[in-house]
């Protein structure tokens, strides 16, 4: 489980964080990631109804998604708000995969796409 420092990001932030933040797809969903004012990261694991529809096997998904996501969590900066969207497939890979697909997208400079160009002289 998720320590509580890591838990809770209230449902208005969530909102402006899914409307403003910067998103990172991979292979079973995506990463939406913003900056915020905290001391530490924090952490939204999202399953909507559709991927899975009972409760138990969202849960299941969430608790894997956690279990992937906590070594990652202290190495992060900590002014990041991060909501992971769990979008396909109802079977979640084993943490280990999963931590390795995260970590590389939440370690890597920039986000596909968001390269900066380079200065021409």
């Amino acid at each position: 489980m998720i320590p509580k420092r890591f838990r809770g990001i209230p449902p208005i932030e969530l909102d402006a964080l899914f409307r403003f933040g910067r998103r990172r797809r991979f292979s079973y969903g995506q990463i939406v990631l913003r900056n915020h004012q905290q001391e530490v990261s924090r952490l939204a694991v999202v399953v909507p109804a559709r991927v899975a529809k009972k409760a138990i096997a969202r849960t299941r998904i969430r608790r894997a998604i956690q279990a992937a996501l906590l070594p990652l969590l202290p190495a992060l900066r900590p002014t990041l708000d991060i909501a992971v969207v769990w979008e396909q497939g109802t079977t979640p890979p084993h943490p280990a995969a999963l931590a390795q697909e995260l970590g590389a997208l939440l370690h890597s400079p920039y986000p596909r796409g968001e390269r900066q160009r380079p200065q021409y002289r």
